[in-house]
């Protein structure tokens, strides 16, 4: 199948309405600062990397038809303008890609994509739909991409340890972050506390599940708490349900210890989703949903409730309702899953934090469904082992 490569902008629509792919869209990487996904459309700000199988307008850059395709000068001079980035060395559109996402990444995320992450198993990682793993290496804590990843940490260390001690997040987060950090990155967890208190490192530990095994409720539980960000879910016959028409999503108030963890639900019907690092305060998350309409699987980014649409399955699945569904976050890598099979998998740079789960549907009108989903569960992401017993590995004492 002939493939095309493209910088453009993103298309505003959809269900949920939000940023998506052009047409013929196999697979995207977004490549925008992190205010202009947060925008409402329709007017879009900033442009993704799009591989396609058909060719496209003339406001979207043409790159070539393969993703070892050389780039001209001229080319690349229209990465750096459209991306905003400081240059590009890079003269293949996937050296290009990697060098934006690494060494030319914004730790901020105020003039393009936040920096490229490794996964838990320290392995920086490129999955692009439609493509698989296009890309990998090795991660190590140097140059210029090391110093966009540390200041983030250092931002979001300082950041949960603030929430911590205001009670709004879970006693000793930022400790098990910057220990699961050290281990990630193989670094001193000193590195990521920047003006902060020296505060070793405590082991982190955490799985969460919700059962829905109590008695018809307005509200969702009883083994959580949860919040209703839109809608409203409700448990009917120990299972939840969304008695709002249209869209509903709602939060387990439970910390995990790190932003690397998978989040799972069994779907009852389709047009269900459910969430992984999802933000404490705002609607902000990632995201796996079973589409009703053509029985496809699709990973959404939330930016401040802003949808866009990240990769979708190829073809429809064949579902078996009841049957669960995961979404993993490890790293910048995202994998959905159906009944333990990987069934998509996309990066993208813009959610590095977050350490909450949950779940979302949506109900057309007409009588209301007997149950959406049911045995809501999110967990960590193992590290490796290891090598030192934990106090030793940070030159603490127990």
């Amino acid at each position: 199948m002939a493939r095309y490569y493209y910088l453009g902008p993103w298309q505003w629509g959809g269900e949920p309405e939000g940023w998506h792919a052009p047409s013929g869209t196999v697979g995207a990487i977004d490549l925008r600062a992190l205010a202009d996904q947060a925008a409402a459309g329709p007017e879009p700000r900033g442009v993704g990397l799009f591989a396609t199988t058909d060719p496209l307008g003339a406001e979207y850059l043409f790159l070539g038809d393969a993703l070892d395709a050389p780039l001209s000068d001229a080319q690349a001079e229209e990465w750096v303008r459209l991306v905003g980035i400081g240059g590009l060395d890079a003269r293949t559109v996937l050296d290009a890609l990697w060098e934006t996402l690494t060494e030319r990444s914004d730790a901020d995320g105020q003039h393009g994509p936040l920096p490229l992450d490794c996964t838990t198993a320290g392995v920086l990682e490129l999955h692009l739909a439609g493509h698989s793993l296009v890309k990998s290496a090795r991660f190590q804590p140097k140059d210029e991409h090391w110093k966009q990843l540390r200041k983030l940490r250092q931002a979001e260390y300082k950041a949960i340890r603030k929430e911590v001690l205001k009670g709004t997040q879970k006693t000793n987060l930022h400790r098990m972050l910057s220990g699961i950090w050290a281990r990630k990155y193989a670094v001193d967890y000193r590195e990521f506390l920047g003006s902060e208190p020296d505060e070793p490192p405590v082991r982190p530990e955490t799985t969460i599940a919700e059962s829905f095994d109590k008695a018809d409720s307005d509200d969702l539980g009883p083994d959580l708490p949860w919040t209703d960000l839109i809608g409203n879910f409700r448990v009917l016959s120990n299972q939840a349900y969304t008695s709002s028409t249209s869209h509903s999503e709602s939060r387990a108030d439970s910390d995990l210890s790190s932003s690397d963890h998978y989040a799972q639900a069994d779907f009852c019907i389709a047009h269900t989703g459910v969430r992984a690092r999802q933000s404490a305060s705002a609607r902000t998350c990632y995201s796996l949903h079973l589409s009703a309409s053509d029985s496809k699987l699709r990973i959404y980014k939330q930016i401040t409730g802003t949808y866009t649409q990240l990769a979708v399955t190829a073809s429809a699945i064949t579902p078996a309702l009841p049957e669960p569904y995961r979404i993993s976050c490890d790293g910048s890598s995202l994998k959905g899953y159906q009944a333990g099979v990987e069934r998509i998998s996309t990066t993208d740079t813009a959610i590095p934090t977050g350490t909450r789960g949950g779940i979302y549907g949506y109900r057309y009108g007409g009588a209301e469904p007997a149950r959406i989903l049911d045995n809501f569960e999110a967990a960590d992401l193992a590290a490796p082992a290891a090598v030192v017993p934990w106090h030793l590995f940070f030159g603490r004492g127990i």
